[in-house]
């Protein structure tokens, strides 16, 4: 996805175009990044959620900061490549018994490639990052 911005710079990219976002740590974020930042996650989240047909957007700005989340973001100068979003989360899951239990595994929350970029790897980095 596209912007009018330099996303690597807006998201503190390293060398190779990624970053990772903690939920918690907004304040990490440079004031001058954080309407740019927000806007990505805005807009990566959205899309997302239309690209899997779901009713609700799982990734927003507003969810992620108020989460203790972490997202594997690429970027390649103001084009946002993919993303993946990360979180703790209770599960009741079945023994060999059929007795339930509670685990809170860290569970994929999220994940997009945008359209243009599907297919050539991205996604499987995104996942080895």
């Amino acid at each position: 996805m596209e912007f009018n911005f330099n996303c690597e710079d807006a998201l503190g990219c390293d060398i190779k175009g990624f970053a990772i976002l903690e939920g918690t740590f907004e304040q990490n974020i440079r004031q001058c990044f954080k309407l740019h930042v927000n806007g990505i996650l805005d807009l990566m989240g959205e899309q997302s959620s239309k690209e899997q047909g779901l009713n609700i957007v799982k990734t927003s700005s507003h969810k992620f900061f108020t989460s203790h989340d972490r997202i594997f973001i690429k970027a390649d100068k103001n084009v946002v490549i993919g993303f993946l979003r990360v979180g703790k989360r209770k599960l009741f899951l079945k023994d060999e018994n059929n007795n339930y239990y509670n685990e809170e595994p860290t569970s994929v929350i999220d994940f997009y490639v945008c359209k243009k970029y599907e297919r050539q790897g991205h996604g499987k980095v995104i996942f080895l990052f």
